[in-house]
């Protein structure tokens, strides 16, 4: 590498779904996993299109919001699982309820954070829930 050279992020083969109503976020998850050398990336803001989408691929690592209209993230949770139980899922929420943080990992969620997320954080998570 030449001196002064700006290192291109490692591309990372790990299939990645970000399921979420909030069009801001959306691109904010989308922004930081591109720069940490993601590629392979499905954003949905309606959830009601993951079994469309689960019928076509499959994913290493889903985010799920958990209140969304149509359907809640737990319902989210519930169908990838019965799909695909080797998919790590990552419940988001604004709301810090121990009550549901509890139920969503009793119910197979790999972890559970509260927004907003900082990129460190996000981070430090893929880097657990996919090494």
């Amino acid at each position: 590498m030449s001196v002064g050279a700006i290192e291109e992020p490692q591309k990372k083969s790990a299939r990645i779904m970000v399921v979420d109503d909030e069009l801001d976020f959306l691109d904010s998850i989308k922004r930081a996993l591109i720069i940490a050398g993601y590629r392979d990336i499905c954003l949905l803001s309606q959830p009601l299109q993951v079994k469309e989408i689960l019928k076509q691929r499959t994913f290493d690592l889903v985010f799920i919001d958990l209140c969304m209209p149509q359907i809640n993230g737990l319902e989210v949770l519930e169908y990838i699982l019965s799909i695909a139980p080797h998919t790590r899922c990552i419940m988001l929420t604004a709301l810090d309820d121990a009550e549901t943080a509890a139920l969503s990992l009793r119910m197979g969620a790999w972890d559970y954070l509260t927004k907003p997320i900082s990129r460190n954080k996000l981070m430090c998570i893929l880097d657990r829930a996919l090494g």
